[in-house]
């Protein structure tokens, strides 16, 4: 499946985070409207530079060095070993794909792609420090878990405020809990900016994996989303 080629070639997905150190409450879809980025700063922000990822599933291990130019609605990513070799590329554009995986030969393109449970369009906005929302319409049921998660659907997002700001300390997405292979997919957001960009560095994890993204070298600026 073309999910898991995604998966063995270039897997981003990893989390371990703490809960929240207060919980929240109120009406969680104004807490949702504050950090979701549709029409904030953050919407508009443009990140490049360098990273380190750091694989650990049973197809891949090790860290490797990468480079990533994200702005709003594309991104393209390179992630190689360290003797110069290419271990995959991505570049997307809107809603469409191109994956190159040279560790198992495998190119992949198409439109709406969903990447382990994950869409590939959140590429670009995890890179970009950008909390994942998905849009208010499309969502049917707000609330919160017992231990103080705001639920919006599938998703559910461990906040904390500091120094007057709202921020999202992890996110968790439960569509595919019952899947043996996939199971629960966490997002850690550490450690949250409260600069442009959001967050800097983060990881994914669920049943296949974890994986860690650590800057080395990030810059941001603002760009114009229609240009």
């Amino acid at each position: 499946m073309k999910n898991r080629w995604i998966w063995s070639g270039l897997i981003l997905l990893a989390s371990c985070a703490s809960a929240p150190k207060t919980k929240l409450s109120g009406d969680p879809l104004g807490f949702y409207r504050k950090f979701c980025a549709n029409g904030k700063p953050e919407a508009s922000t443009q990140v490049a530079g360098e990273f380190s990822i750091q694989i650990q599933t049973r197809q891949l291990q090790g860290t490797f060095p990468g480079s990533v130019k994200a702005r709003p609605g594309s991104l393209t990513l390179a992630v190689t070993h360290i003797f110069g070799g290419t271990l995959a590329q991505i570049k997307l554009d809107k809603d469409h794909y191109v994956v190159d995986l040279p560790i198992n030969g495998r190119h992949l393109e198409g439109d709406g792609g969903v990447w382990s449970g994950l869409p590939m369009e959140w590429l670009s906005e995890l890179f970009r420090g950008v909390v994942p929302c998905k849009a208010e319409a499309r969502i049917a049921r707000f609330g919160w878990t017992g231990d103080g998660a705001l639920i919006a659907d599938d998703l559910n997002y461990f906040l904390e405020e500091s120094e007057g700001k709202l921020l999202v300390k992890r996110m968790r997405i439960t569509s595919f809990e019952k899947n043996p292979d996939v199971g629960i997919i966490d997002l850690d957001f550490s450690p949250p900016d409260l600069k442009p960009g959001a967050f800097s560095n983060w990881q994914i994890e669920s049943k296949q994996g974890r994986v860690r993204i650590h800057w080395s070298d990030r810059q941001i600026t603002v760009v114009d989303p229609s240009s």
